[in-house]
């Protein structure tokens, strides 16, 4: 592929780009901009640093001084990551991708060759194998007031994976304001929303390896994360759902409280196989919950109340249903406070420990048994 890098120090350059690229290397923005248009690259890389205007000068402008069929790639410094970001995402500078600043040389040429393809073999097979299976289902979490969304998001997968070990399934943190998810599994090196420019074209999103862009758990191989805590436009958020079903047959989204989000709750409700609605059992949440609920009924959308975490001293599930004015799908049994802060610092998952809480577990598990129902497998007891 004939790329030209735009990088202060020429003589590292092959230290990060690909043998397979036929590089042109420059160390300063006026050469850069001369090099695109005498060498027409399908690849150009820039550096941040290796540029004497402020970003928000060139960065607007790359759309004017690169042709869209190019792509670009934008590697900021730390101070420079947020706003490159925004820059393209709000002007739209197509084919465009900015990487994390904190990424190493080796992280750097790992992300070029998934920019442009250069999967290895056997995960090009193991996206073929998916393609020709059927749809996955994707379960969009949502609630507000801390109700356990993301602790369940640590522990439930991981008995769901061992359940269905032919099963792939992905965990993806959509938080926007408390990326909890991302922090615990250290995501910062997996954002699908780093390929974005993929999700406005279908042919392009079906050309990605998006499997390769996730991190896989270390405790299951059909257990994958990765962090999309991002602003999505509609159609983007509806591309990435169609991408993430042809990959995986089972995706929960952690996206936290959207509550307020009028727009986004009902596009959720709409795209979504099954949106979970996950509420503390006191008054002032379940009256929330019931508000919610009656707001957004609908025969087409799939809305299931889950209360977390439940304390059968506190209120009892028959009272629930009954302030709700719904019957209540599940329920997350209680953990107490000391053992869940313990486990969340220490980046333990309490069903992976070696004493779990079982009443905890036993809960989870009732979450299983829904899944064997949809299948119409007998659960065992």
């Amino acid at each position: 592929m004939k790329t030209v890098v735009c990088y202060p120090m020429r003589s590292l350059v092959w230290g990060f780009i690909p043998p397979e690229f036929e590089v042109l290397a420059v160390d300063d923005d006026s050469t850069f901009y001369l090099q695109v248009i005498k060498y027409q690259p399908k690849l150009a890389v820039m550096f941040t640093e290796a540029f004497r205007q402020p970003v928000w000068d060139w960065v607007p402008a790359l759309s004017l001084c690169l042709s869209d069929e190019i792509r670009k790639v934008i590697i900021p410094l730390h101070q420079d990551e947020a706003l490159v970001q925004e820059i393209v995402t709000r002007k739209q500078i197509p084919n465009t991708y900015v990487l994390s600043a904190s990424l190493s040389h080796d992280e750097i040429h790992q992300q070029l060759r998934l920019l442009t393809n250069l999967s290895t073999a056997s995960v090009a097979k193991n996206m073929e194998v998916r393609e020709t299976a059927q749809q996955g289902r994707v379960f969009s979490l949502i609630g507000a007031g801390s109700p356990g969304i993301t602790t369940f998001c640590i522990n439930f997968p991981l008995l769901l994976a061992r359940q269905y070990p032919h099963k792939r399934i992905a965990v993806i943190d959509m938080n926007i304001q408390k990326p909890d998810l991302s922090s615990f599994f250290q995501l910062s090196k997996h954002q699908l929303a780093r390929f974005r420019p993929d999700l406005i074209d279908a042919r392009q999103a079906k050309k990605r390896d998006w499997l390769a862009l996730c991190k896989p758990s270390e405790f299951s191989e059909n257990l994958f994360y990765a962090n999309a805590a991002a602003a999505w436009r509609n159609y983007e958020l509806n591309m990435l759902l169609d991408v993430l079903r042809s990959h995986f047959d089972l995706v929960y989204l952690d996206w936290g409280n959207i509550l307020p989000q009028r727009e986004m709750m009902h596009l959720l409700l709409r795209e979504s196989d099954q949106t979970m609605l996950f509420t503390r059992p006191d008054p002032f949440n379940l009256h929330l919950a019931a508000k919610l609920i009656e707001q957004y009924k609908n025969p087409a959308y799939s809305l299931q109340l889950i209360v977390s975490p439940f304390h059968k001293e506190e209120m009892s599930l028959r009272k629930i249903s009954e302030t709700v004015g719904v019957s209540v799908s599940q329920f997350i049994p209680y953990v107490e406070e000391g053992r869940l802060i313990q486990s969340l610092q220490s980046r333990s998952i309490l069903v992976q420990e070696l004493f779990p809480p079982k009443t905890y577990t036993n809960g989870l598990k009732m979450f299983i048994r829904e899944e064997q129902a949809w299948e119409g497998v007998p659960h065992s007891k």
